[in-house]
């Protein structure tokens, strides 16, 4: 048989031929089909060599350092500062904590009510005057501030009454000085309306 005719059958059976490259006559170039699973697996271009770079470790977020809970005590001095600088909310807020732990700190009580009255809570004001008169009863510096309450609330007569309460107990509350001012002023009694204002500056120049 000759060479053609067994490269013809061949590459209609199991593969197929090239043509002779030109200066190679005689030579046979014969394709057989792989087999599957007999490819090669192509492995993606390799980059030279290189020392991977270290992913930075992220450093630890340092731990606040606790501060120490106020005492009580603590509590009823920021809250009376923060009240004499006009923050009425947040006195509210620590004076309010600070009676919740010493049921027995009658100045917290005191500024309590007065700080809920300068933010127009009425019914917290006399509720914490009435504890601290309940508790004091001779309060006068008490009995002044539920007179100022009562002269804001339109209650002119009960003003007057723990007003001069407050001045039996103790003349020098200033309060109850100007409460009473008050009263006069909108009566129209000047001459004890100077008698009060008189009063107030002797006891507060400032």
């Amino acid at each position: 048989m000759a060479v053609e005719t067994i490269v013809e059958s061949l590459s209609q059976t199991v593969g197929s031929y090239h043509a002779v490259p030109p200066g190679e006559e005689g030579a046979i170039c014969i394709r057989l089909p792989m087999p599957p699973g007999t490819l090669p697996t192509l492995l993606p271009t390799q980059s030279p060599t290189q020392t991977p770079t270290p992913t930075p470790r992220p450093r630890p977020t340092p731990r606040p350092t606790p501060q120490p809970t106020p005492t009580p005590a603590e509590q009823t001095e920021a809250g009376v500062r923060l009240f004499q600088s006009g923050d009425f909310k947040g006195a509210i807020k620590a004076l309010r904590s600070a009676f919740k732990k010493n049921k027995d700190d009658h100045r917290a009580l005191l500024y309590l009510g007065h700080a809920h009255l300068n933010v127009g809570d009425v019914k917290e004001s006399r509720k914490a005057f009435d504890q601290l008169i309940q508790a004091m009863p001779d309060s006068a510096a008490a009995r002044a501030g539920l007179a100022y309450l009562h002269m804001l609330t339109g209650k002119r007569r009960d003003a007057e009454r723990e007003a001069a309460r407050a001045l039996e107990l103790d003349k020098t509350t200033v309060d109850a000085h100007y409460v009473i001012g008050l009263i006069r002023l909108d009566e129209g009694a000047w001459l004890k309306v100077n008698e009060q204002a008189d009063a107030i500056i002797k006891l507060d120049p400032r």
